[in-house]
């Protein structure tokens, strides 16, 4: 009985080393890298191309580190920044280093960053285009060639609304996928108040982004509220209307029920 249990022993070692031999040889002819081998080629990858941007060569009519004033004919400002950048076999400059004004450019557009909104009203055609020179390139050009950058606190809020209503979009769902970009970034998204009226009526259980309750219960919420029933009750008072915190709070439901 020992020696059956030491054979089968041996027989088990012997097939294991089999098997890890067979697997090395699978390994070696393997038309795929590991884990840790495409681990090893991406580092080595980021080393041989690291890019370091070549040192640039000042001409010794330019005050390093300083502010130079440079006054010349309007002809003549292009060649003489191409001349700058290209001194002793220099390189061409990029946009992160050149700025051109003209004479609708203030001193503050150009040196300071001041509070600003802008609006950028975008259809579907090239949208993609577009939201990818903004979102992921942090800039924008105008048909004249004018270049607006990103500042780094600068905030994007995009709004994309889906025709569910169209033909087009019953056909073939993946129309409603308006944007590959949009799709890349967080999002909320935001439904009509009919539908918060019916999933509110229904009493059934959401998992979408939801209204804070506690904020609608707020005086600047129930104030509003209170001044919508009022109109909705009785008009000839509105006039005469003053927030009365001691009424019972408004719910959600109401609100939208008064509202459409």
């Amino acid at each position: 009985m020992d020696q059956l249990e030491q054979e089968a022993r041996v027989q088990l070692q012997h097939s294991k080393s089999k098997n890890r031999l067979n697997v090395k040889e699978k390994d070696e002819k393997k038309p795929y890298l590991t884990i840790d081998e495409f681990g090893k080629f991406l580092n080595h990858y980021k080393e041989i191309t690291k890019f370091q941007f070549p040192k640039r060569n000042i001409p010794p009519y330019v005050n390093k580190d300083k502010p130079t004033l440079i006054v010349l004919p309007r002809d003549d400002i292009m060649y003489t920044v191409v001349e700058i950048y290209l001194f002793e076999k220099g390189v061409l400059p990029t946009s992160e280093e050149v700025l051109l004004c003209d004479d609708s450019v203030s001193v503050e557009e150009g040196g300071f960053s001041i509070d600003a909104l802008f609006r950028l009203d975008k259809v579907r055609e090239g949208l993609d285009s577009f939201l990818f020179n903004l979102v992921v390139l942090g800039s924008l050009k105008t048909s004249t060639g004018k270049v607006w950058r990103m500042n780094n606190n600068d905030t994007c809020i995009i709004e994309i609304t889906i025709n569910h209503s169209d033909e087009q979009s019953k056909k073939d769902p993946t129309r409603n996928q308006i944007s590959v970009v949009a799709n890349m970034l967080p999002c909320i998204t935001c439904i009509s108040p009919n539908e918060v009226l019916s999933v509110l009526l229904s009493q059934e259980i959401h998992k979408m982004v939801w209204y804070d309750e506690k904020e609608h219960e707020k005086v600047s919420m129930q104030r509003v509220c209170q001044y919508l029933n009022l109109y909705d009750t009785n008009k000839s008072l509105l006039n005469v209307f003053a927030y009365n915190p001691t009424n019972s709070v408004i719910t959600l439901q109401n609100s939208l029920k008064i509202i459409l």
